[in-house]
């Protein structure tokens, strides 16, 4: 399952996916860059789609994608 992820050498801090986020899972830090509190963030991506510096994406979980990534191969041989 994707889950979006912040790039620290894209993000500004601006606050705008933090302020469009529906469950508040986001955070500024004081370092000036957005944290995601993973538990609490529901995935709609609205933070993604808002975000003026496109500093965030979807990625998937890394055990995950290597399943994923294996079961393709498999099915490629």
């Amino acid at each position: 399952k994707l889950k979006p992820y912040i790039d620290n050498k894209k993000c500004v801090g601006c606050g705008v996916c933090a302020k469009v986020c529906p469950v508040k899972s986001i955070k500024i830090t004081a370092a000036n860059k957005a944290h995601i509190k993973r538990r609490k963030c529901i995935k709609c991506f609205c933070c993604q789609e808002f975000c003026p510096q496109k500093a965030i994406s979807g990625k998937r979980n890394a055990i995950i994608s290597a399943a994923v990534n294996a079961t393709d191969d498999r099915r490629n041989n």
